[in-house]
């Protein structure tokens, strides 16, 4: 890493192009010196409010009863921002689980297209097929799928592929975390939304392939030995064109939480 000025080309346009960018470029990080292509489009960060200082973020998953009075189902609020996103494609190597909270791997599936709409397979035969990915990946001793989330546009069922944006943790401060409550009906649970910070960096990879699986860090219990450690990546999924202009098919991916653990 350097902090040396640094000249970069323009974001690509489209429809966030009219928008001031909020992005601070001027500091220089390891892509940065192949002037990679930057797509520019608009994201949501929490916007501050004086709220907070006497209040959580939250969200409600149940629904709230008028009789509730003053109760909302949320008291998030967000501000919009224009972020550049820098393509990381042919330079995967830059960015790993434990220096950026995230990395690009390849995971074949066996699994029949329109198996990922039947959740039994995807419990019976993905998971073991994550499992083995992620124990190649990682050199851990043992994976734990415990949960997945299908994404698909109705009524075609996904492939494992996905596009999103990711945050470099070592752009993240510690004031730019915004721990918030979710509200289940049996259980309470945490996430973080971010505050605005110009500093972020955000990276994705073009035309991103089914084979193609990104390993995203939600938590590292090795970090509170080891400060150095990403300990997250945050990430946010957005709608996308290609850079030249035009639309994308609609967003089809799989989704699988784990445990990872080491010896």
């Amino acid at each position: 890493m350097a902090t040396t000025e640094s000249h970069q080309e323009e974001p690509q346009h489209n429809e966030a192009a009219v928008a001031p960018l909020f992005t601070d470029l001027t500091r220089v990080w390891e892509l940065d010196g192949f002037s990679p292509p930057l797509y520019r489009a608009s994201i949501f960060y929490m916007k501050p409010s004086p709220q907070y200082d006497v209040e959580k973020p939250y969200f409600m998953n149940i629904p709230v009863d008028p009789a509730w009075l003053g109760m909302k189902q949320t008291n998030v609020s967000y501000t919009r921002k224009t972020v550049a996103v820098a393509d990381i494609r042919g330079h995967q190597h830059l960015f790993s689980l434990d220096v950026s909270g995230f990395q690009l791997g390849y995971l074949q599936s066996e699994i029949p297209y329109e198996g990922f709409a039947d959740s039994d397979m995807i419990v019976s035969r993905f998971y073991d097929e994550v499992k083995s990915f992620l124990m190649r990946e990682t050199g851990a001793a043992d994976v734990l799928p415990f949960d997945f989330q299908v994404r698909y546009c109705f009524p075609r069922p996904p492939s494992p592929a996905i596009e999103k944006w990711l945050c470099d943790y070592r752009t993240v401060s510690d004031q730019d975390r915004a721990p918030t409550d979710i509200i289940f009906p049996d259980y309470l649970g945490e996430t973080y939304n971010f505050w605005p910070n110009s500093g972020h960096r955000f990276y994705y990879v073009d035309e991103q392939k089914a084979d193609e699986a990104w390993l995203i860090k939600c938590y590292d219990s090795s970090t509170m030995h080891d400060p150095s450690i990403a300990q997250f990546a945050p990430h946010v999924s957005f709608p996308y064109v290609s850079m030249a202009g035009e639309p994308r098919a609609p967003r089809e991916s799989i989704e699988v939480r784990t445990f990872v653990f080491y010896g």
